[in-house]
């Protein structure tokens, strides 16, 4: 990094004397004027013992031009010029923010303005995007920060001037991090401590957020800082302790908790913030191990005594239980503090951990035995565990919940998507018949529920063995012309540049019997059997022409739906879901169509309520079979199924043909609604991870699966773990993934034997496709270069086809695979068909 000096001077006058002060930093430096003149006054002020303010000073470019206090130096000045620093008689009113229309004040208002409108955080709570994406370093290293030997304290008449800003700066911080924007806020600490650099609350409250973002590393310098500032502060040596702690140095922890502990007994704290110091060094002794694990439990025990009712020390104690066997006695205690504090992550977590253990769930029903066991209080806590991972004992709550109120939508639902984490789209749907056949919930729209119901009835069973046995149920014959077929026997729809072919209006859907009539095939919906049993549907552009469902049933009254009657929508759209992804396509079609007049009641968008998630599902399922429908499927029982692993996106080639080795395959979906390649790690616990571990239990040895992830890391992931100083770039944070990814695809190739094909990240999204493409450029090269490796046994293959995914330009997303806004068209398998058919 290039250096940077500029060379300050002051012409003295009677009272002061002349001072020149060489100002050295690097060309990427993010010092301000404002902090320039803060660390001109200190020097000036050390050797010449006066207490001059930075507010007397007025900083003039050989120009004669006065810069703005808020902009960066590097780009007020050239590297080595000379800058005269002149002292007015009255405090210097800034010129206006070179970024800004608005006038600032003296020097704060000033600074606090630009601040705000560097960070880009307005009163909505929202960081624009500019700044949501930096990828730049935050320079918040300890050489950043001014040490007493060059910057000290701020003199007196400093201190009188800049505490009230600096107190408005730490409040925009917190805001900030309120907000999550972490960066943000750590580039104001930076700027406070380079005008205060022993400001003990913003030492503390950056040592705290570098905790908070898990790099105790980078918190722990500043927390010394702390100590150093306020030597005898309890609180400054408790978060020093912390850091350490966190560091994993447990010997320097406990020396730093026990000076807070002394410092707070001599101050005459009271008993209670001196247990809650207890309780961290009992924490500290239990991750030592051994035999201090003995001490850490009788000290618990002398805190509990004192007062059982501290929070942090029974779950310290339900901690030990569980590990020592006590699983009731754990749960027990953890039930009692969850009623006292809902919200808290580290008790839900405890009580998930416990509830997985075989004994756990028994014990649990035995502390609610006593008339605790309400439908409200199986929910709470059901949903309490389950982003911890504990499936499986979430869905023994919401079983038991709705047990003890079967007319909740809500608990019948949240079970089903329990059912769906599990895999087992059967018991879902049959929960979900169950229901409709009881329920009283009327929707708008002229639904009539026993229809739906029909559809539900005499499904084979579906399982890992045969998870072609719903789509081989019943024929699947769409209306399907040869230029949107591809596969064995189909035709090339058309080239990544080519404009799609112009069709003429598809068959009209003459509307929807009685159910009942139907017996067999797709006559259900009203196709005349000149028709050869196929489905009229939309045309290859995506729409459908004046034969749309709206104008064939024209328009709905609207209906403000409550809450009860969005959650069983939501129930029924989760039916459309599961019906699909098990490949019950002609089931499928017939319900979307006796939903789609309930959906279109709503008086609300629902894409703007709290059903918003079934709701996409549902939009995206009946843009699939309605206007994209897979082709008809082969009755041959030789095809075999090709398994299609991802996020949402795997629905657009599901139940989709192409060739692999000569031989036809179907596109058997196997959705992990959510997952992230970051779920995906060892350590990863949320519930998406759950729902992929139990697909990739369910696919037989030896299985031959394309994996598609990490679009939704890129969507979301990366840039915010980026601004929550994660990583210091997106680069960094990739490589990660792609370390995380490779791992989970070597370890499926060597211990399950499964032949892997990584597809490209869908660039679907014009905001992320800046991201989309250096992450699949970095994920290509480093697949490829495993895919060579011995451990990787000539079965894993990158599928090569992102450019075809774009414009020539590689700037926006191939016209001909636009959808729905978030997911492909189906016609991007011609691309992919095209991959797989040329490896040998």
């Amino acid at each position: 990094m290039a250096s940077y000096k500029l060379y300050l001077h002051l012409e003295g006058s009677s009272t002061l004397p002349d001072f020149t002060y060489i100002y050295r930093s690097t060309s990427n430096s993010q010092d301000s004027v404002l902090a320039l003149l803060a660390e001109f006054c200190s020097k000036y002020n050390q050797k010449h013992r006066k207490t001059l303010s930075v507010e007397e000073l007025q900083l003039v470019t050989e120009s004669g031009k006065c810069p703005a206090v808020d902009i960066q130096v590097v780009k007020a000045f050239d590297r080595g010029v000379d800058v005269q620093i002149k002292v007015t008689s009255k405090a210097v009113q800034p010129k206006p923010c070179a970024t800004s229309d608005t006038p600032c004040t003296a020097p704060a208002g000033k600074r606090l303005e630009q601040l705000a409108a560097d960070l880009q955080i307005g009163s909505t709570g929202q960081q624009t995007t500019q700044h949501a994406r930096s990828h730049e370093t935050a320079h918040c290293n300890d050489t950043d920060l001014v040490d007493p030997s060059s910057a000290g304290l701020l003199s007196e008449s400093d201190g009188k001037v800049y505490l009230p800003i600096i107190k408005q700066f730490l409040e925009r911080a917190k805001e900030a991090e309120s907000k999550k924007y972490f960066r943000a806020a750590c580039k104001i600490y930076e700027q406070v401590l380079k005008i205060a650099s022993f400001h003990k609350e913003a030492l503390t409250a950056f040592a705290q957020l570098w905790l908070t973002v898990s790099r105790p590393k980078d918190a722990v310098k500043i927390a010394k800082k702390a100590t150093i500032s306020a030597p005898d502060d309890p609180g400054s040596h408790r978060l020093y302790a912390q850091c350490l702690s966190e560091c994993k140095q447990y010997n320097e922890a406990l020396t730093a908790y026990n000076t807070a502990l002394d410092l707070a007994k001599e101050r005459g704290d009271n008993i209670a913030v001196q247990d809650d110091m207890q309780v961290d060094i009992v924490r500290v002794l239990y991750l030592m191990g051994g035999s201090h694990k003995d001490t850490a439990a009788g000290l618990i025990m002398n805190v509990l005594r004192s007062n059982d009712h501290h929070q942090s020390g029974l779950i310290v104690y339900a901690k030990m239980a569980s590990e020592r066997g006590m699983v009731r006695d754990a749960v027990q205690v953890l039930i009692r503090v969850l009623i006292r504090a809902p919200d808290d992550q580290e008790i839900r977590l405890t009580l998930a951990k416990c509830l997985q253990r075989p004994e756990g769930m028994a014990a649990l029903r035995a502390e609610l035995d006593g008339g605790g066991e309400t439908d409200a209080a199986m929910a709470f806590l059901a949903t309490a565990i389950k982003d911890h991972g504990a499936v499986p004992a979430s869905n023994m709550l919401f079983r038991r919940a709705l047990e003890l109120k079967p007319s909740s939508p809500s608990y019948a639902l949240n079970l089903m998507h329990g059912m769906e984490l599990d895999q087992d789209y059967g018991k879902a749907l049959q929960l979900a018949l169950d229901f409709c056949r009881a329920t009283k919930i009327e929707t708008g729209g002229g639904l009539e529920v026993a229809n739906v119901v029909e559809q539900l009835q005499h499904l084979p069973p579906l399982t890992g063995q045969d998870p072609l046995a719903w789509l081989r149920s019943e024929s699947w014959n769409p209306q399907w012309t040869p230029h949107c077929s591809w596969g064995p026997t189909g035709t090339t729809p058309f080239d990544a540049d080519a404009t799609p072919p112009k069709l003429s209006p598809p068959q009209a859907i003459a509307g929807i019997p009685k159910l009942a009539e139907a017996e067999g095939g797709l006559t259900g919906l009203g196709v005349d059997a000149a028709s050869n049993n196929c489905i009229a549907l939309g045309s290859l552009d995506g729409q459908i022409d004046e034969h749309s469902i709206e104008e064939q049933y024209g328009e709905v009254q609207k209906v403000e739906y409550t809450p009860t009657q969005l959650d069983f929508l939501a129930l029924l759209f989760t039916v459309v879901k599961l019906l699909y992804i098990g490949g019950a396509l002609p089931r499928c079609a017939r319900v979307v169509h006796l939903l789609d007049s309930a959906a279109r009641a709503s008086a609300q968008e629902l894409h703007k309520t709290l059903i918003r998630n079934e709701a996409a599902y549902f939009g995206c399922v009946k843009q699939l079979v309605l206007q994209h429908p897979p082709p008809p499927q082969p009755q041959a029982a030789g095809t075999l199924p090709l398994y299609l692993c991802g996020d949402s996106h795997c629905l657009s080639g599901a139940w989709n043909l192409v060739q692999l080795r000569g031989q036809p395959r179907v596109l058997v979906p196997c959705l992990s609604t959510g997952l992230k390649i970051w779920h995906m790690r060892q350590a990863g616990i949320f519930y998406p991870k759950h729902s992929f571990l139990t697909t990739m239990a369910n696919l037989p040895d030896g299985a031959q699966v394309i994996f598609m992830f990490g679009e939704i890391d890129c969507r979301e992931g990366l840039t915010m773990a980026v601004d929550k100083l994660k990583y210091e770039t997106v680069d960094a944070a990739m490589d990660v993934l792609l370390h995380i990814y490779k791992d989970v695809l070597l370890q499926l190739v060597q211990d399950r034997g499964f032949e892997m094909f990584v597809h490209p990240i869908a660039p679907v999204l014009n905001e992320t496709r800046h991201v989309v493409a250096p992450f699949n450029h970095k994920l290509q090269q480093q697949i490829e270069i495993l895919s060579r490796a011995p451990e990787a046994q000539g079965r894993l293959h990158w599928l090569d086809f992102f450019p075809d995914l774009l414009t020539p330009d590689g700037s926006s997303l191939n016209p001909a695979l636009q959808f729905d806004g978030t997911h492909m068209s189906p016609y991007y398998v011609h691309f992919l068909n095209a991959q797989l058919a040329a490896i040998v």
